[in-house]
């Protein structure tokens, strides 16, 4: 919206006047997007036996409430994810891991 505005305001509503809105939303997202990226990948090459043992996980409750309680913010999982390791890391007795 801010972008149209701006393109409206200066009366340039070319692809060159809308041009900041690419800039922005890429500058937003990157991150998320690598992020989510990045995980596809590590899911696709998991074993059978460990996408069972996460889905088992899936059943611990503390993970479970970090979960729901991202559910309203999914489009910015790489923080969700972040904690949801680190309760892990703390359940094992390890040091954080963090996916950025």
């Amino acid at each position: 919206a801010t972008t149209l505005a701006e393109a409206l305001e200066a009366g340039d509503v070319t692809a060159a006047g809308l041009a900041p809105y690419e800039e922005r939303w890429r500058a937003a997202l990157a991150s998320e997007i690598r992020q989510g990226m990045r995980l596809r990948r590590l899911v696709e090459q998991l074993p059978e036996s460990a996408i069972e043992q996460l889905h088992r996980l899936l059943g611990v409750p503390v993970l479970r409430r970090v979960l729901v309680s991202a559910a309203p913010s999914l489009d910015w999982h790489s923080s969700k994810l972040t904690r949801v390791l680190e309760r892990l890391d703390r359940h094992r007795g390890a040091a954080p891991t963090s996916v950025r």
